[in-house]
Formats: C-alpha cells, sequence, structure tokens
C-alpha cells in the first residue's frame, strides 16, 4: 500500500522535522540566540537551505559565512532564517570591512 515510503524517505522526513522545530524554539525566543549550540544548528539549516556558495558571487570552494542581512545589533535585526545569508568570507568582509580571517 505504501511502497514509496523507504528508509532514505523516512531520515528525511526526520531530519527536517528536527531543523523544523530548532528554528520554531529558535524563533520562539524572537530569533535571538545566546547558546552557541543553537547558532552552529542554525548556521548548518542555513547552509543546507541556501546553498554552500556565495550568494553574491557565486563562490564555493571558499570560506563561506552566514551574513546577517539586518545587523543582529539591531532593533530588527533577528537570527530568523529571512534574515540570513550565505556569503563568502571575501564579500562579508566587504559588508565588515573589520572582519579578520
Amino acid at each position: 500500500m505504501f511502497n514509496f515510503i523507504t528508509a532514505a524517505n523516512v531520515n528525511t522526513a526526520i531530519l527536517a522535522l528536527e531543523h523544523m522545530a530548532n528554528i520554531w524554539r529558535i524563533e520562539g525566543t524572537e530569533g535571538r540566540i545566546t547558546d552557541d549550540h543553537d547558532w552552529q544548528v542554525l548556521r548548518k539549516i542555513t547552509f543546507e537551505t541556501q546553498g554552500r556558495k556565495c550568494c553574491n558571487c557565486g563562490a564555493h570552494d571558499v570560506r563561506i559565512d552566514v551574513h546577517h542581512i539586518i545587523p543582529i545589533g539591531s532593533p530588527r535585526g533577528t537570527n530568523h532564517l529571512s534574515n540570513l545569508s550565505v556569503l563568502c568570507f571575501e564579500c562579508h568582509k566587504s559588508i565588515h570591512p573589520w572582519m579578520s580571517p
């Protein structure tokens, strides 16, 4: 009856649900993260959803960062996925010249 259900499908579904649970937990705190583990989870989700290439120049075989579009220190800056983008280090540094490798 359910021939389309495979171990791979189930594992993918479980991973997706775990990601959603993490997102809901993080975004439930209005996008404010105080725990490094939460940031690492959110970075991983950002890379998985947006890919591991720079959304500005397309670089992919270099250091890749997660960038806050609206700075996290501003009143509207959050860690919501809608406020995050993937940038290579060079493009990220062009936005934040104070960054160092």
